[in-house]
């Protein structure tokens, strides 16, 4: 039980390894929905300013509007920058809390404390749906604002209108932490089932390595991943069908496993597809030509030794000029080449 809601409170009703799959997720989620609404708070901010000049309402919240504006305004800079520092998209989360929650209490405060305050308990109850976080978090936060609030509305209100804000804010608050939770652990299931759609669409189910639909995705992104050079190494398994033919398709897949467990090891298995029947791709990033030649002969034996053969070529260029695809057409030809010399010494109808 105190595990259950452990998870609930700090990994949104899931546990923390998986919480940290779906992280940048998260993290991606929040920088964009706060440059969504930090924009339209900016608009509306900046027509309300306008109408103060001709509204008389509006004019004693000038000084808000002048605030809200240029806090708006950062949010967006800070969102803008969150995808290359990661902890800026928490720090546009609660900066947003700190912003629309500080304004709620200033206009129920400063600028119309004769009224029943509503801005704040909209801003109480709307931003947690709106943000995904570890719901400990936003609880905490929710309940520090809401202690602000009650400790300047006793300052500076009275009779009904007084109790009125106190009996609020308090229902509203709790209202926000229960309803929030529960958005949170559901917008958080969805990442989940997002996360595992996906592996499931990038991974091929027989061997355990990325399959082509990952390796298509991934393929733009190599040049800006490697500093100095990058190889690709590209092979084959040589006498599949045969193999498949004369002992049958369990034979076949073991050699196919074979060959993607050695790829795993020697370079790692985000950088190891399975992209064909019988082809896979393997990318090595800033690695010498020597470690890399080992490596491969290192497959090659191990591949041997488990009564099995295989095609390799490789090709090595720098990132600086580098174009994916013609990488991996050399690699492909040096294999194709590697392959014919193969038959030319072993007849096609056996191993």
């Amino acid at each position: 039980m105190f595990q259950k809601i452990k998870n609930i409170c700090l990994y949104g009703g899931t546990d923390k390894e998986t919480y940290n799959l779906i992280r940048r997720k998260i993290e991606k989620t929040n920088a964009r929905t706060v440059m969504i609404y930090s924009s339209v708070a900016f608009v509306l901010v900046c027509i309300m300013f306008v109408m103060s000049f001709v509204l008389e309402g509006f004019a004693s919240s000038r000084s808000i509007f002048v605030s809200g504006m240029l806090c708006s305004l950062a949010l967006i800079i800070i969102s803008l920058y969150s995808e290359k520092i990661r902890i800026l998209s928490y720090i546009a989360i609660y900066f947003s809390f700190t912003i629309f929650l500080l304004y709620g209490i200033a206009i129920a405060v400063y600028s119309r404390p004769e009224q029943q305050a509503a801005t704040f308990l909209v801003m109480l109850v709307l931003l947690p749906m709106i943000f995904v976080d570890k719901p400990l978090r936003i609880i905490s936060c929710l309940g520090f604002y809401v202690v602000v609030f009650l400790i300047l509305v006793a300052r500076t209100k009275t009779g009904s209108v007084l109790y009125s804000d106190l009996t609020n804010a308090v229902i509203y608050g709790l209202l926000s932490a229960s309803c929030s939770t529960i958005v949170t652990m559901n917008r958080i299931n969805g990442f989940v089932l997002e996360n595992k759609l996906q592996k499931m669409s990038e991974l091929d189910q027989l061997t355990g390595l990325n399959n082509r639909n990952c390796y298509e995705w991934r393929l733009k992104d190599y040049k800006g991943r490697a500093k100095d050079k990058i190889c690709c190494i590209y092979i084959d398994g040589n006498g599949l069908h045969q193999l498949n033919n004369t002992e049958g398709h369990e034979k076949g897949d073991l050699m196919l496993k074979t060959i993607a467990d050695e790829l795993k090891t020697a370079f790692g298995i985000y950088d190891s597809y399975r992209i064909g029947g019988d082809e896979f791709v393997a990318f090595s990033l800033d690695m010498a030509e020597e470690s890399i030649s080992s490596k491969i002969a290192t497959i090659i034996k191990n591949v041997e030794d488990k009564g099995f053969h295989m095609a390799v070529g490789y090709e090595v260029a720098s990132a600086s000029n580098l174009d994916i695809n013609n990488l991996v057409v050399s690699a492909e030809t040096k294999m194709y080449k590697n392959k014919s010399e193969y038959y030319k010494l072993h007849d096609r109808r056996r191993r």
